[in-house]
């Protein structure tokens, strides 16, 4: 994250000069925070220009501050003649006096750059999903559709399927280098629509042998919890959708497993065994629950 300290931004609105006289005050104020805005929407990393974190280009349903502050002004009567004085460079406008003019579609690089930027946060979860496509790999599909509806946000929001990313390397989950170019359609077809289709398509043989025995709330669980072994009466555990279909009453031990779970007796954690009963048509009949100090004993499961 990008930070600036407090002398820093003092120092810089002492050099951000307004070229406009007889202004009001709140138009004064805007065009010291125009200068604000811009100067410290990009900072260099190496040889290129990053946006700064800070919400400096807006979300997809708030315009960026600049713009919002532009039309203000433009509402307030001000000229695109009068100038404001940048203390640095920045990718579209060299240091200097500066029109309103000139900073209107500086302003817009902004907003792009920052619609982009919060797409690529979403991508760039899709690329570290990726590695894990494989059976049993643990991928989560949530990461690709994240990507993908995302996407399609930031389209409605104005920016072309053409628009470019800056080109860096970033590492999938496992490591790997990944080289991060091109247009943002061109990445969503490669990790968001691509690992939404191969997850589509593993969920499908995963579940396959679930859905040939269960259905209505049996097969509803099963798929929510899919990969973790049930517990059925008596104590024993499975996976098996065979052994799961045939049995009336599933059992799970749901002691969290978190930092913040509850202690009880002696330290011991604390289980809360939930007990799912079905009909003849696996429809769930109810639910019950019950605490344990430490681990269940096998009366638990009947």
């Amino acid at each position: 994250m990008r930070r600036w300290s407090l002398s820093g931004w003092k120092l810089l609105v002492a050099t951000v000069i307004i070229g406009a006289g007889g202004v009001s005050a709140d138009t004064d104020t805007d065009l010291s925070q125009l200068g604000d805005q811009m100067n410290n929407a990009w900072y260099r990393s190496g040889d290129t220009w990053r946006l700064s974190d800070g919400g400096f280009g807006g979300s997809f349903d708030k315009p960026a501050p600049c713009k919002e502050i532009l039309d203000r002004l433009a509402a307030a009567g001000l000229p695109d003649t009068t100038t404001i004085l940048f203390a640095k460079d920045m990718p579209d406008l060299a240091s200097g006096k500066r029109t309103l003019a000139e900073i209107r579609p500086a302003c817009e690089h902004i907003r792009r750059a920052g619609l982009v930027s919060i797409w690529e946060k979403q991508a760039a979860m899709a690329v570290t999903e990726h590695p894990k496509l494989s059976a049993g790999g643990g991928y989560d599909m949530r990461f690709f559709k994240n990507c993908v509806d995302t996407y399609d946000r930031m389209i409605k929001s104005g920016i072309p399927p053409t628009e470019p990313v800056q080109e860096r390397k970033m590492t999938d989950g496992r490591g790997g280098e990944v080289v991060w170019s091109g247009t943002v359609e061109d990445l969503r077809k490669k990790w968001c629509d691509e690992g939404v289709k191969k997850a589509t398509d593993l969920r499908t043989v995963e579940e396959e042998p679930y859905r040939k025995v269960l259905k209505n709330d049996k097969l509803k669980l099963a798929l929510e919890w899919k990969g973790d072994a049930w517990i059925l009466q008596g104590g024993s555990t499975t996976k098996d959708p065979a052994k799961l279909a045939r049995a009336d009453v599933w059992f799970v031990d749901a002691t969290r497993v978190d930092a913040a779970r509850p202690r009880c007796g002696g330290g011991n954690e604390v289980h809360t065994v939930r007990r799912h009963q079905f009909d003849a048509n696996q429809k769930l009949l109810k639910t019950t629950s019950k605490e344990y100090c430490g681990s269940p004993p096998s009366s638990a499961y009947h």
